[in-house]
């Protein structure tokens, strides 16, 4: 997957969210969350871009095809991470990608217990140059893999818009923010 573009330089931090799906009752009295883990949506920022920075996003965005295509961008800051998913186990895969790189303080989980052994780390192989962890004793089927750590939370996201047009992005997205939802 690829990785929305560090040049130009945006503004940091990058205006992160964290989304949720809650299930409300029609009178409020019982409310349920239906998903596990946040969806994280972002705000890209950018000082007054010279035009071949603007059209640097331009091609990224039409790349992308708007919102159709997926990607990775890195909120540059390093940040305490708590409880990310990492990935459902199979009984096969042994490799989970850790979503951030430059990580530190790990804790691993499955199913909510921490590990001590049976793991190790790779720095800077995974999809978009993510970190990774590698199971010696693979998570069976249906187990949860999270993670606590240090470092740059990689973001899988989209564009929001489908219809953005060349100049609005050179003239004004770049200056106000671009956004993302996340997936």
């Amino acid at each position: 997957m690829q990785v929305f573009p560090e040049h130009p330089r945006p503004l940091y931090p990058l205006t992160v969210s964290q989304r949720w799906k809650t299930e409300i009752s029609k009178n409020g009295s019982q409310r349920r969350g239906l998903w596990m883990f946040p969806k994280f949506d972002v705000k890209v920022k950018y000082r007054t871009p010279t035009l071949p920075e603007a059209i640097t996003v331009w091609n990224f965005y039409a790349a992308r095809k708007g919102a159709l295509e997926g990607f990775y961008i890195y909120d540059l800051v390093v940040f305490d991470h708590s409880n990310i998913y990492l990935g459902t186990g199979d009984g096969v895969t042994a490799a989970f990608d850790i979503p951030g790189k430059s990580t530190s303080g790990h804790t691993l989980y499955t199913n909510g217990t921490e590990l001590t052994s049976g793991f190790s780390y790779d720095y800077a192989i995974g999809d978009g140059g993510s970190d990774r962890v590698v199971f010696t004793s693979i998570p069976g089927p249906g187990d949860i893999v999270t993670m606590d750590f240090t470092g740059y939370l990689r973001i899988k996201c989209r564009f929001s818009h489908d219809n953005l047009d060349r100049e609005n992005v050179i003239r004004s997205v770049m200056r106000y923010g671009i956004e993302l939802t996340g997936l």
